[in-house]
């Protein structure tokens, strides 16, 4: 609209500001990706499964075998390959 009204300079301060804000928030979008795949490294997946007829709870995925049942619940995340 600035260069539609022949204001020039605003429209360039308008386009340096815009491209400014883009790539701040480009970046930060990227680092908070990188911090929070950091994160769920650390959490140990777990889950609950029914194993020799017995439910455990907190059971490391990593340990899953064929012949496990898991019990999923709400909010679960799904240990898979």
């Amino acid at each position: 609209i600035s260069v539609c009204l022949g204001n020039s300079a605003d429209a360039v301060s308008i386009g340096v500001a815009l491209t400014i804000v883009s790539l701040v928030a480009a970046v930060q979008e990227y680092r908070s990706e990188k911090a929070l795949e950091k994160l769920s490294d650390l959490v140990p997946h777990t889950c609950s499964v029914l194993r020799d007829g017995r439910v455990r709870d907190h059971f490391p995925a990593r340990e899953l075998v064929v012949g496990d049942v898991l019990l999923l619940s709400t909010g679960d995340r799904v240990p898979a390959d």
